[in-house]
């Protein structure tokens, strides 16, 4: 009797182990090469890296064309779960403030084609425009790992919020920060 009950407690244990590894295994925020945060390329006070997208409403956005606007930079992939969760949040902010000639929202995704993100977008009903990408060539200008990211600028280029898959706003929230902004 007591070997059955060692046995069922290994068993459990290795149970217990193997969610936990499969939890994080499958988690959107590691990446294929598993550096740490602080590798980040971009943090709040630094301005904006050059960069240039073509979004899927034929839009050049550019750091040049951001400047003079408050701007939103997301970076996601339609399989990530936070990412998942927050880009009906970041369409809501795009909604209300669409008509805003001083807002301006560009998501890139990070190694991630066309297809998957156009039928992700029509499934949730998302209208904000976005930038299909192959790899991560605009991705690394700003980080080295982690998804979803969220980056909030003034008009002058300067990052003054950033969020990740570890601090994701809701939408009063980054409707907050982007009013607080100049």
């Amino acid at each position: 009797m007591t070997q059955a009950r060692t046995y069922k407690r290994s068993d459990m244990k290795k149970l217990l182990i193997t969610i936990l590894c499969a939890g994080t295994l499958t988690a959107c925020i590691n990446d294929d090469k598993d550096e740490p945060r602080e590798q980040d390329v971009i943090s709040v006070g630094q301005k904006l890296p050059q960069f240039s997208v073509t979004t899927s409403d034929g839009t050049q956005v550019s750091t040049q064309t951001l400047l003079g606007r408050r701007s939103v930079v997301v970076f996601f992939s339609t399989t990530c779960p936070d990412c998942q969760r927050e880009l009906p949040r970041i369409d809501s902010l795009y909604r209300a403030r669409q008509n805003d000639a001083l807002f301006s929202l560009v998501c890139i995704a990070r190694d991630q084609q066309q297809q998957p993100i156009q039928a992700f977008w029509e499934a949730k009903g998302l209208i904000m425009p976005y930038s299909p990408q192959t790899g991560r060539k605009v991705y690394e200008l700003f980080a080295r790992s982690v998804i979803p990211r969220i980056y909030m600028a003034s008009t002058d280029g300067v990052v003054r919020y950033m969020h990740d898959d570890q601090d994701m706003p809701t939408f009063q929230q980054l409707n907050d920060e982007l009013e607080s902004i100049d």
